[in-house]
C-alpha cells in the first residue's frame, strides 16, 4: 500500500478597503502635515474543520488529477492562513485647497482555519482513522504553532512598512483616489514579499511532517488498509 498526505495550500489574499474621514477644519498649509498611523492587528485561529465527503480516490484526483500510479491520499491536513487588511484614510484639506490622503489607522487580521480530510473509507473509531487523524493533527499542531510565533512578528513588519509610507502630497480632489490607491499598493507590494517569505517557512515546516518514515510509521499501525480503501471508490 502506497501511502501519500496531500496539502491543501491558501495563500494570504491581501484586501484593503478605503475609508474616507473628511476633516473639519482647513490648514493654512501648502504641504500636507505629517501624521503617526495606528496599526491595530487582531490574530486568531478557527475551530478545526473535520470533513468527510471524499473519499481515497476524490482528495487524490482532486489534489493530483489523476488516480494512476497506485498512490492514494488518505487525507489532508492544514488550511487556509491568511490576513486581511483594512486601511482608513483621513483627508485634510489645505488652506489653498488642495487635498491631503493621509493613512489613519491599518486595521489588519492575521489568521488561521485549520481544516482536517479524513477519506470516508474509514469509519470513526476503526484503528486506520485514528491513524490518520494522529497524523493530521500534526499539520494542524503545526499551522497553529506558526500562528502563535509569527503573529507578533508580522505586526511588528506591518508597523515598520506602514512608518515607511510616504508623507502624502497635496493633490485636487479628482486626485485623491489616486493617491489612495498608490498608498495601499505600497502597504500591498510590501505585506506580499513578508507574506510570501514566511509562507514558504510553514510549507518547509509542513514538508517535514511528511517524512518516509512518518509514512511507514502510520502504514504500520493498521493490517486492513487495502480492504478499507476498496470501499466508497
Amino acid at each position: 500500500m502506497a501511502l501519500k498526505y496531500g496539502r491543501t495550500a491558501f495563500f494570504a489574499a491581501l484586501f484593503l478597503f478605503i475609508f474616507v474621514l473628511p476633516s473639519t477644519s482647513a490648514m493654512a498649509l501648502s504641504t500636507c502635515p505629517r501624521n503617526t498611523p495606528k496599526v491595530i492587528l487582531k490574530t486568531y485561529a478557527t475551530k478545526t474543520r473535520l470533513i468527510r465527503s471524499k473519499s481515497a480516490n476524490d482528495l487524490t484526483m482532486w489534489q493530483t488529477g489523476h488516480t494512476n500510479g497506485g498512490m492514494r491520499i488518505l487525507g489532508l491536513g492544514g488550511g487556509e492562513m491568511g490576513s486581511r487588511l483594512q486601511v482608513e484614510f483621513n483627508i485634510v484639506t489645505l488652506k489653498n485647497g488642495g487635498k491631503c490622503a493621509q493613512v489613519k489607522t491599518v486595521f489588519g487580521k492575521f489568521y488561521a482555519k485549520p481544516q482536517i480530510h479524513i477519506a470516508n473509507n474509514f469509519q470513526k473509531g476503526t484503528c486506520e482513522y485514528k491513524a490518520v487523524m494522529i497524523h493530521e493533527k500534526k499539520h494542524i499542531a503545526a499551522l497553529k504553532g506558526f500562528l502563535r510565533e509569527y503573529s507578533p512578528k508580522y505586526e511588528a513588519e506591518l508597523k515598520r512598512i506602514v512608518k515607511k509610507i510616504p508623507n502624502a502630497t497635496p493633490v485636487s480632489s479628482n486626485q485623491v483616489a489616486s493617491e489612495e490607491q498608490e498608498t495601499i499598493n505600497f502597504i500591498k507590494s510590501y505585506m506580499y514579499q513578508y507574506e510570501q517569505k514566511i509562507f514558504s517557512v510553514l510549507s518547509g515546516r509542513q514538508q517535514k511532517i511528511d517524512s518516509a518514515t512518518e509514512y511507514k510509521l502510520v502504514a504500520s499501525k493498521c493490517d486492513k488498509w487495502e480492504e478499507k480503501l476498496a470501499q466508497n471508490n
